[in-house]
């Protein structure tokens, strides 16, 4: 399994798309990249509406949406989408509550090791 780039990226762009969508009254969209372990973690939040905790579960699923009577546009491709990729990537996408309000999804993909990044600086 080789990394791809623009893959990830629609993943990204996909994530900032909803968040924007769905923000909250304060306009709050936030990303966030870190190491956690032996991953790279990439979170994108916003303070919209809460996803009820009996929704989560099936969020990441082909159709899957939220059942609040305000959707908008979507056909639940999206996050599915998002899965496969993150899958497809041996990593994992999830969704947490924001503190604060709102929601975060969290996507973690393996760190890449390359012989480049590791290398040692040449003795002198």
């Amino acid at each position: 399994m080789s990394f791809d780039p623009s893959l990830v990226m629609r993943v990204v762009q996909n994530l900032l798309g909803n968040a924007a969508r769905y923000v909250g009254r304060r306009g709050v969209v936030e990303v966030a990249v870190r190491a956690v372990d032996d991953a790279c973690v990439v979170t994108v939040g916003n303070d919209g509406p809460a996803i009820p905790k009996d929704q989560q579960a099936t969020l990441f699923d082909q159709f899957g949406q939220v059942t609040d009577g305000q959707t908008v546009g979507n056909r639940g491709l999206g996050l599915y989408f998002c899965r496969l990729v993150a899958e497809r990537h041996r990593g994992t996408i999830t969704v947490r509550d924001r503190d604060g309000g709102g929601v975060c999804f969290d996507v973690a993909l393996p760190a890449l090791v390359t012989p480049a990044l590791t290398a040692r600086a040449p003795s002198s």
